[in-house]
């Protein structure tokens, strides 16, 4: 996948992104202090540009051949 990335710097931006984190780990992050300004840690936002899936080529007795990378549409 390729990808731009930045790191959050609003407070409502790391807040929301923080729930989403804790709940899917089933554990709500308590100290949104270490994300802001000074904090040692950073919550970084990735918007995909383009992305590939493997695939293979196969013979006519399905043996395989060779993979190779096909592009998929976002």
């Amino acid at each position: 996948m390729q990808a731009s990335a930045h790191v959050l710097t609003d407070r409502s931006e790391i807040e929301c992104a923080l729930d989403l984190l804790g709940k899917r780990r089933g554990k709500p992050f308590e100290h949104i202090e270490k994300f802001l300004e000074d904090g040692p840690q950073r919550i970084y936002v990735a918007k995909p540009l383009q992305a590939w899936i493997n695939d293979a080529a196969r013979d006519e007795d399905g043996d395989f051949i060779k993979d190779f990378r096909r592009e998929v549409t976002l």
